[in-house]
């Protein structure tokens, strides 16, 4: 009993001696913390942000764009408007007078060479071929005119020249010049005979003008000349070509039966037609022509003779009836 105590008793002198040495060694300044502070010095948990679950894109699936959010541009600055010019507007047009299809064209006035004297006006005189003429006495004419006019030309008083056209009824121009010091009339009859020159594949052209031609001295006439070719087997003038023309007396071709063939077919009553009188006449004495000097006249000169109405049919039978008319009533 007595030891038992004794134990209890030493166990608690130590336990006090104990208590009392970890009291000496606590700081007296010492305090212990707060719980505000202490909760501030302690390290705060993370917050982790589940993840975003992403759709799942099937296999060949293309996934939508959405567009970006972007500020919108600024306005173009307004572009310059033109200046207004004033623009002075066209003028009216000319008015141009309709050709007389009725009628041939013959220049009554002549007009200037290119670079010479200006012209006097042309003495011009129209006048209709007369069918009671005989024909030598229509031949007797025709041939003073042609020597008269080829004399002033070989003596060097005239200058002509001849270019063609290029279409049938006036095939050549005539440009005649007075190279003396005086005036000089010429006469211009109805079955003169021009003549290409030596070597020259061209048509010999018979000429159907009634005028006189009056040139003041120094100055220039230029004329369209009517005329009928006189051999269907070579080519008619070529246009703006010069060709060596000269008027000459008739050979075998161009005499008395040709041109009674010619009065007749001038004053020949024509058939109701949708040419014109003018053109009408003309293809019924060109083919009259040929035919009377037995030219060959096939498509090729029928076509020549007589332009688009060849290919009319009821103006083509008109043609060719009348051109028959024409070579039984001149035998």
């Amino acid at each position: 009993m007595v030891k038992q105590a004794f134990g209890w008793w030493s166990l608690l002198v130590v336990a006090l001696l104990l208590s009392c040495c970890a009291g000496c060694q606590q700081s007296p300044a010492q305090v212990p913390p707060s719980p505000v502070a202490a909760a501030s010095s302690s390290p705060s948990p993370r917050l982790q942000l589940a993840p975003k679950a992403r759709p799942q894109i099937a296999e060949g699936e293309t996934p939508e764009s959405q567009p970006l959010r972007t500020r919108k541009a600024p306005p173009p600055p307004p572009k310059p408007r033109p200046v207004a010019l004033k623009v002075a507007p066209p003028p009216p047009p000319r008015a141009v007078p309709a050709p007389v299809q009725n009628s041939p064209q013959l220049p009554g006035a002549a007009y200037p060479q290119a670079g010479g004297a200006p012209i006097q006006p042309v003495a011009f005189q129209a006048a209709p071929v007369s069918a009671a003429l005989a024909p030598r006495e229509y031949l007797a004419r025709a041939e003073s005119s042609s020597q008269q006019l080829e004399q002033l030309i070989r003596r060097g008083s005239l200058r002509a020249e001849f270019i063609g056209t290029g279409h049938a009824g006036d095939m050549v121009e005539m440009n005649l010049h007075n190279n003396t010091g005086r005036p000089i009339t010429v006469q211009l009859s109805p079955g003169m005979i021009l003549r290409p020159g030596d070597g020259e594949k061209v048509q010999p052209l018979m000429v159907n003008e009634e005028t006189t031609l009056t040139l003041a001295p120094g100055t220039s006439i230029v004329r369209a000349l009517q005329s009928f070719c006189m051999d269907s087997r070579v080519p008619a003038p070529a246009p703006d070509g010069l060709t060596a023309y000269r008027f000459a007396t008739r050979t075998k071709d161009g005499g008395p039966a040709t041109v009674r063939v010619f009065q007749v077919a001038q004053q020949i009553a024509l058939q109701p037609s949708t040419l014109p009188d003018y053109y009408y006449r003309q293809a019924v004495t060109q083919l009259a022509l040929w035919k009377s000097m037995r030219q060959p006249v096939g498509t090729e000169q029928m076509q020549s003779a007589m332009g688009s109405a060849y290919y009319d049919l009821a103006t083509r039978k008109a043609i060719l009836a009348d051109v028959d008319r024409v070579l039984q009533a001149a035998r």
